[in-house]
């Protein structure tokens, strides 16, 4: 047994105990809580039952229809962000390289700097930004 746990004797009742001891004060033992549902099966009557009332095929059937149709628009909907998303960080990439390009071009090497530095920002920032927003997007609609 670990030394942070030590046994003693029940009062008058026979039976050992196991209790905890840390930092000097003792805790009663730790382990797996009955849940609330448990029930003690030597007890005549102490089983719950659960009836549930039968639900119609029909209606059941149904239920299943509508589920199937609002996973598929759910799906195309998801589709649809992550394409329009791929196509916002590719806009944007294009935005930095023709940033990049046109400092490489320009005969200025002020503007040059400037428009080194503006496009790393617009390529990396702007791809940064739109993938967070379709992140949250996604997770407010339920995607994950």
């Amino acid at each position: 047994m670990p030394d942070h746990q030590r046994r003693s004797l029940g009062e008058g009742k026979g039976t050992v105990q196991t209790t905890n001891y840390v930092w000097g004060v003792e805790t009663p033992a730790r382990g797996r809580r009955k849940p609330r549902w448990y029930v003690n099966p030597q007890v005549v009557g102490s089983i719950p039952t659960r009836v549930m009332m039968p639900m119609s095929q029909s209606w059941r059937d149904e239920m299943s229809a509508r589920r199937a149709d609002e996973a598929e628009r759910a799906g195309r909907d998801k589709s649809r962000a992550i394409a329009l998303t791929a196509l916002a960080c590719v806009g944007w990439a294009g935005a930095g390289i023709f940033c990049l390009m046109w400092s490489a071009h320009t005969t200025d090497v002020k503007l040059g700097w400037i428009a080194v530095w503006a496009g790393l920002g617009l390529g990396n920032g702007g791809v940064l930004f739109t993938l967070l927003r379709a992140y949250l997007r996604g997770e407010r609609r339920g995607d994950w």
